[in-house]
């Protein structure tokens, strides 16, 4: 997740093999296999996964791209943020109900709450600028909207 080299959008896929390796460590390693070595794992995950979206793209770039009137490219942006951590969500709930299987003796007793707190605002303030952004498409779209009646008269 940390690597540069990796686009934002193509992350989702790298999830369950990320994840399969806390599965091995949580049955393998007799220090990390408790709930608050998991929390503590997933948190810095989720860190990980705000900080890239960050990188993605940044408040900064949203707001100069909207007052270029390129909203459309920063919907796009929020969108594949929105997918991805989407994605790692379930993914991780995936995994979960696995270990539940394999290790009946030791399932991830963990609220999700717990892991997902700071993941969770980061998206919906993420959801909130994307109904920003669509908003400002829909106005744009106004402002070059003309009107004429019959007789040729622009009345915008």
């Amino acid at each position: 997740l940390e690597s540069g080299g990796i686009s934002f959008p193509k992350l989702a896929k790298y999830f369950n093999p990320l994840l399969q390796v806390v599965v091995l460590i949580w049955k393998n390693c007799k220090y990390y296999n408790t709930p608050p070595r998991l929390v503590a794992l997933m948190r810095q995950i989720c860190n990980l996964l705000i900080s890239r979206a960050c990188q993605y793209v940044s408040g900064e770039e949203m707001f100069r791209l909207i007052d270029d009137d390129e909203a459309n490219v920063v919907v796009e942006q929020l969108r594949s943020i929105l997918l991805v951590g989407g994605a790692f969500k379930r993914t991780y709930l995936d995994t979960r109900a696995q270990v539940a299987k394999e290790c009946p003796q030791n399932p991830w007793r963990v609220q999700n709450n717990a892991i997902f707190v700071r993941l969770d605002r980061f998206l919906e303030r993420c959801y909130y600028m994307l109904d920003f952004t669509e908003a400002v498409l829909h106005f744009s779209k106004l402002s070059k909207t003309d009107i004429g009646n019959t007789n040729g008269e622009r009345l915008t």
